[in-house]
């Protein structure tokens, strides 16, 4: 029962992340794209993103069933149904991601342009909110779901087939966008600038194209699925270290553990609202510093006293 309540209180924390970056990302589709000039660029850009996106994800629905079956076979068909799971979350996390960014980068530009760095600053720091809040936000859904279904005896057993599906995501992201954005860059600096002597970084380059087209995938897709890896595993690894050191209080380790990821969801939608009370870019710089002081000083007190709690709960 206990377990219940703070599984569903985590779910509740992630599903208000992802309204969140429904409403950033609704309030970024307003804001203007500019000339006609600047969207045809951004609409080529968009597109090829897109397109090496659903080009890679066909490729790698192949991988996955494959290695879901395996785990299926070979350990059991809970972990399997839990690799794929982990593995569609990371992939709904990157695109989201995707489909913001590409929309977001010509609309950065054109802020820039007609108000300056304030508002471009805002654009970009709310469109980069929604990649991280989508990772946090399905993150900590599909493990809150995994505990309300499932008992903690099979979460235990079983949650590391979700990490491992976000894992072999990432993975492929990682590799496939930044050998993509790689073998642009080069063709374009070879072909466009000694070859063509067209200058960096010109739109009549397509090299050019295709190497925005590779950033795009690497830096935020790639960046995303392995945000998202790397989230979802430190809750999973932590769970079961907890439940497995704590064995005959198991369910009270595990409550800290969501704990714990459901108030930093919280806390940073409340940290978002709280840099857009400032107007200046120096200012959110300054209180950027602040918090990260104050975030480092936080863990640290929270790594002196939690081997004080779990000596208490053993």
């Amino acid at each position: 029962m206990i377990m219940s309540i703070f599984a569903f209180a985590a779910m509740a924390a992630a599903i208000i992340a992802l309204v969140f970056a429904y409403a950033l990302t609704a309030w970024i589709n307003r804001v203007n794209e500019g000339n006609d000039r600047m969207k045809k660029i951004a609409g080529y850009i968009r597109e090829g993103a897109m397109a090496f996106l659903k080009r890679e994800y066909k490729t790698m629905i192949i991988v996955i069933v494959v290695l879901a079956l395996l785990i299926g076979f070979f350990i059991n068909w809970v972990s399997g149904i839990l690799y794929v799971v982990g593995a569609l979350l990371s992939v709904l996390a990157g695109y989201c991601g995707m489909n913001v960014v590409t929309r977001a980068n010509v609309r950065t530009a054109n802020a820039a342009m007609e108000s300056g760095m304030s508002k471009a600053l805002k654009v970009a720091f709310r469109s980069g909110s929604v990649m991280g809040l989508c990772v946090t936000g399905l993150g900590l859904l599909g493990l809150s779901v995994i505990f309300v279904i499932l008992n903690l005896a099979t979460v235990v057993q079983c949650i590391t087939g979700f990490g491992l599906g976000a894992s072999s995501i990432a993975l492929f992201g990682r590799v496939g966008g930044g050998i993509y954005t790689k073998a642009a860059d080069v063709g374009a600096d070879l072909v466009g600038k000694i070859e063509a002597g067209i200058p960096e970084d010109d739109s009549r380059n397509p090299a050019v194209i295709a190497d925005n087209v590779g950033d795009n995938v690497g830096d935020v897709v790639g960046m995303g699925s392995d945000l998202f890896e790397s989230y979802v595993s430190s809750i999973i690894a932590a769970i079961t270290l907890a439940a497995v050191a704590a064995a005959h209080s198991g369910v009270l380790s595990v409550k800290l553990r969501l704990r714990c990821s459901l108030l930093f969801c919280r806390l940073s939608v409340f940290l978002h609202h709280l840099l857009e009370l400032w107007e200046s870019e120096l200012k959110r710089v300054e209180i950027l510093h602040r918090l990260s002081i104050w975030a480092c000083t936080y863990l640290a007190l929270l790594w002196l006293l939690l081997p004080l709690y779990y000596q208490r709960l053993c």
